[in-house]
């Protein structure tokens, strides 16, 4: 059997089919020498390595295989089981055909370090060899240093996305047993998740931001360290105490929602008591409060509280309602930490803001402060609608 004068049996091979024959060609016939060597020499390697094996070669690639990486609608490319391979596969897949990859798939055999160290080599031999013709290093003392950095750099990055795209994306089975970023990541991925969080961020930002100048009008009116420490802080405390006891009654009575934007109202209106006491009584060097000045001043002490201890119980209630379950203590310490960012940041701010406008007008601005929540109210009522569907599923 040969290539020129017809067909030729110069051996006994017996019946053949067409991939017998094709195989027996592949083996035993040699090419005419202006013939290039390289495409026979692939397809006799591609012979003579079992099948098997080369499948699982292949497959090591990721040939035929998903990424694992997260994207919708991924192909794992066309690699057809070994059982389901011809006489001739083996051949053909060692030049190529019979599989095809994704860009991504691509990428990731590009990605080994092995073949990423074996380009850089190669390419750090041809830049010195042409330095030595163009004598680079000589007018330039960091060339090297430069090279070799970026040589280095190439060599970072094509391991980390080795890793990144040969590793597949590791998912918890069951959520509740992941650790603290898993809560957060499936906490990210609720519904309306992203305006509540803004929710949760402003709701008392009022509020927050006339706590802080509040001792230091009372030291600027020329109150006494007795008073501020007794009204203020103490009897500040028990009705702050007074208060959330008050506010968790009204909302078991009325619900969550309600007792959000009611008693949120009655906490952004205590803001006004702290704006008439600071356009009534007199601040600064020398000030010396009458006795009105201090009815106003405690009254309005004593209605801030109160009123914050109201809009924080129907806070804390809306915080525990919409956290799952399963990790309740992680999803809490999440949102309350949110919380305590609109603090740290009205703490910071509210120095300025008093200052530059003086303690009435800055203390009539935290009254509008706490109506942007508002705003966010239908996500904060669709969010604990979606929390309480599930706990009145299992309801008996």
């Amino acid at each position: 059997m040969g290539l020129h004068g017809g067909l030729l049996d110069h051996q006994r091979f017996g019946d053949l089919g067409v991939g017998q024959a094709s195989r027996e060609y592949l083996e035993h016939v040699p090419l005419p020498r202006c013939q290039p060597l390289q495409p026979p020499r692939g397809r006799r390697v591609g012979l003579r390595l079992p099948e098997r094996r080369l499948f699982e070669g292949a497959r090591s690639l990721g040939i035929g295989r998903g990424t694992g990486v997260d994207l919708p609608g991924e192909n794992a490319g066309i690699f057809r089981p070994v059982e389901k391979w011809s006489s001739l596969s083996a051949a053909s897949i060692s030049m190529g055909q019979e599989l095809s990859v994704n860009p991504l798939q691509l990428a990731r055999i590009a990605a080994d370090p092995k073949l990423a160290a074996i380009v850089v080599a190669f390419a750090l031999g041809v830049l010195a060899l042409v330095n030595e013709v163009a004598g680079w290093s000589q007018s330039h003392p960091a060339f090297w240093g430069i090279a070799l950095g970026t040589a280095g750099a190439a060599l970072a990055v094509c391991w980390l996305g080795g890793r990144t795209l040969r590793a597949p994306v590791a998912r918890p089975a069951e959520p509740e047993k992941g650790p603290m970023f898993g809560a957060l990541m499936e906490l990210l991925a609720r519904p309306y998740i992203w305006p509540v969080l803004v929710f949760i961020l402003i709701f008392k930002l009022g509020d927050a931001s006339m706590g802080f100048m509040v001792k230091p009008f009372w030291v600027d009116a020329g109150f006494t360290a007795t008073e501020i420490g007794l009204v203020s802080v103490n009897i500040g405390l028990g009705l702050s105490i007074a208060g959330g006891i008050a506010g968790g009654w009204y909302t078991d009575r009325v619900g969550i929602f309600k007792g959000l934007w009611v008693l949120g109202l009655f906490q952004a209106l205590s803001n006004l008591g702290y704006a008439i006491a600071a356009s009534v009584i007199p601040y600064g060097a020398g000030s010396s409060p009458e006795a009105l000045h201090r009815v106003v001043l405690y009254s309005a002490s004593a209605a801030e509280s109160f009123t914050g201890g109201l809009g924080t119980a129907a806070f804390l209630a809306f915080l525990m309602a919409i956290v799952d379950k399963r990790h309740s203590a992680t999803e809490y310490a999440l949102l309350s930490s949110v919380f305590a960012l609109s603090r740290s940041l009205a703490g910071w701010a509210s120095g300025f803001g008093a200052e530059a406008m003086g303690y009435g007008p800055y203390f009539l601005l935290t009254f509008f402060l706490a109506f942007p929540a508002y705003l966010l109210l239908p996500w904060a009522r669709r969010m604990l609608a979606l929390s309480e569907a599930p706990a009145s599923r299992d309801a008996p």
